[in-house]
């Protein structure tokens, strides 16, 4: 997992903050005003280019990179 938050799209990072919220497709796509499956092609190249496989892996990496806080 060598990449790192500033080599992600705008896009991407803000599809990967919206996961690791817990947010569903749906509550991202209404968001970013943007259609359920770009947000889901957006999760699809997160999970390729990160190395990471799962909803939990990404909220790890978020919360380790500092993309969001947790209480």
């Amino acid at each position: 997992m060598n990449t790192t938050p500033e080599r992600l799209t705008r896009r991407q990072r803000e599809v990967l903050i919206g996961i690791a919220l817990g947010k569903t497709m749906k509550q991202i796509a209404l968001a970013l005003e943007i259609s359920v499956k770009t947000v889901e092609t957006h999760r699809s190249h997160l999970y390729e280019a990160l190395e990471i496989h799962e909803v939990a892996g990404l909220t790890r990496y978020a919360i380790k990179h500092g993309l969001i806080e947790v209480d």
